[in-house]
Order: structure tokens, then sequence, then C-alpha cells
């Protein structure tokens, strides 16, 4: 998770890291549904 929010939001790893549990649970939701939404669009791009 540190790695995409660094590569993808320029986040520092000890930002995610330094975070409330709850609060990295929803970084995490939130990351999970843009990894989808990226592929959908991905996918969209494919087809033309």
């Amino acid at each position: 998770m540190m790695y995409l929010l660094f590569r993808y939001k320029s986040w520092s790893p000890s930002e995610y890291f330094d975070m409330l549990e709850s609060d990295k649970r929803i970084v995490r939701l939130f990351m999970a549904r843009e990894i989808v939404e990226r592929n959908k669009e991905i996918e969209e791009m494919k087809k033309g």
C-alpha cells in the first residue's frame, strides 16, 4: 500500500505508516476503489 501511495499520490511511506489504523483502513478502501477504476479505464482504452 505504501508503494502505491508513494507512486500515485506522492505520499512518503512514513505518512501512511504514522497514520491511525482506522485511517489506514479508509485509505486502503479508497486505493482499492481507485485501482478498480483505473483498471476499467485501461480496459476501455484498449477497446478503442
